[in-house]
């Protein structure tokens, strides 16, 4: 499968005041000429294509009103594909269930030291610091 390639040209303006038509040539790939004839102050030809990887060469003439020719300016160019594909669609998260597990309560050998409520900690073994020194700061007065 081939890409094709969208492009257009975009022309400078017209370099003298007495151009009356330009004539553009587009060359795509190993294919034929096509020459468009233009307004003097057409400054983009739209529309054009090609398959991709391809050469384009442009050639753009003015001609003035007495039918003299200028000399060509050209630009030729590979028609990559530098558009990235659009932004894929909406993704959607679907719940298909519901498994109860039960919660795993530890055997008491298997409680750490450190993990034993307060409330079984012998007094001996609770630090000094922990201890208020007297009862008057926890009475209601």
């Amino acid at each position: 499968m081939a890409d094709i390639i969208k492009f257009s040209v975009n022309l400078p303006p017209k370099a003298a005041p007495d151009v009356a038509s330009r004539e553009l040539t587009i060359v795509v790939g190993r294919g034929e000429p096509d020459v468009r004839s233009l307004g003097p102050d057409d400054v983009v030809v739209e529309g054009l294509e090609g398959l991709q990887d391809e050469v384009v060469e442009v050639s753009l003439v003015d001609i003035d009103d007495g039918g003299n020719r200028s000399e060509a300016s050209t630009a030729s160019a590979i028609l990559l594909d530098t558009v990235a594909p659009p932004q894929p669609g909406a993704l959607g998260i679907e719940v298909l269930g519901e498994e109860f597990v039960e919660d795993e309560v530890p055997a008491d050998d298997e409680v750490p030291a450190d993990d034993v409520p307060a409330d079984d900690v012998p007094a001996d073994d609770v630090p000094a610091d922990d201890v208020p020194a007297d009862d008057s700061e926890n009475s209601v007065g």
